[in-house]
């Protein structure tokens, strides 16, 4: 472009004299352009034209570029905002999780039942604090044991591994989902009474039995109490004079009644206990009384 413009000046200043060589000490080997009046003119609008197509484009590609930046930042700002936004999400979703399993863990360890869970190879992946007191072991001393060298009497241990085949093999289950009394065996070998239920688990990585243990032998003791107490009281019943008779005021139903009594009204135990117990009265209305003082007193006397 300079070159030109100093021909352009040379051969208006001197128009009857052809231009004068001009050094291009610009390029290599210092080339000589020399050029005519007519033609500088020419030249010269041509390299103007050029020029102006070059800044145009230039123009053209730097608002592209500086479009195409302002797009990528706002894409950024974006992104970024969303990134925030996910890790908020995700920071609120871990504290909810981890929440809901203290939760959980809160309930369960709290719970008098002992809750262990086992995979299919019947290897200990979790036990709950209640199980831990009731089979007198520490966690880290159960997980990954086999749960049958754990609690399972060694007579019941074949039958256990029996029905885990069973139901890998083919789905059927006698145990899942029942409620069921059978024998447990502490970490010093004593066997005790339970109450077991197992549930199935399916999780997406894994199958896993979860068994629901409770501890049943106090209960077996109060029940085994109260058929002592009701067989002592049975025997006395039966062998005294006088008649008696147990009845369920709410249901108006007997619960028992004595040989001597049966004997007095003319019919048998068994009779008697399927009929009403109004059906002793002759006075409607007198029974009606009785049932009030029963109701309002809890006994009665003299009658």
């Amino acid at each position: 472009e300079r070159i030109y413009h100093i021909e352009f000046l040379s051969a208006t200043q001197h128009p009857t004299t052809p231009v004068s060589p001009i050094a291009a000490s610009d390029f290599v080997g210092a080339t000589h352009l020399t050029a005519s009046r007519s033609l500088a003119g020419a030249e010269l609008q041509k390299v103007f034209w050029r020029y102006k197509q070059l800044a145009k484009n230039l123009e053209r590609q730097q608002a592209f570029w500086e479009s195409t930046n302002e797009t990528l930042v706002k894409a950024f700002v974006h992104l970024r905002a969303q990134e925030r936004e996910l890790q908020d999400k995700n920071r609120q979703l871990a504290q909810a999780h981890a929440a809901s399993e203290m939760l959980k863990a809160g309930i369960v360890d709290a719970g008098p039942d002992a809750l262990i869970t086992i995979n299919y190879a019947s290897e200990i992946v979790e036990v709950s604090a209640g199980a831990a007191q009731i089979f007198g072991y520490r966690r880290a001393d159960v997980l990954g044991r086999p749960i049958s060298a754990v609690i399972i009497p060694p007579h019941l241990r074949e039958r256990h591994w029996q029905g885990m085949q069973r139901y890998l093999t083919t789905g059927q289950a006698t145990l899942l989902g029942r409620r069921v009394e059978i024998e447990a065996m502490r970490a010093d070998g004593s066997l005790f009474p339970v109450e077991l239920t197992i549930a199935a688990v399916h999780l997406a990585s894994q199958r896993v039995f979860t068994a629901y243990v409770r501890d049943i032998t106090e209960r077996q003791r109060m029940e085994r109490a109260l058929r002592d107490s009701e067989q002592r009281f049975r025997g006395l019943a039966e062998v005294h004079p006088v008649p008696v008779c147990i009845v369920d005021v709410e249901k108006e139903t007997f619960l028992y009644v004595s040989p001597c009594l049966a004997q007095l009204v003319g019919c048998s135990v068994e009779d008697l206990l399927a009929r009403h117990p109004g059906t002793l009265f002759a006075d409607p209305t007198e029974r009606e009384v009785l049932r009030l003082q029963l109701r309002t007193t809890g006994a009665i006397e003299g009658y």
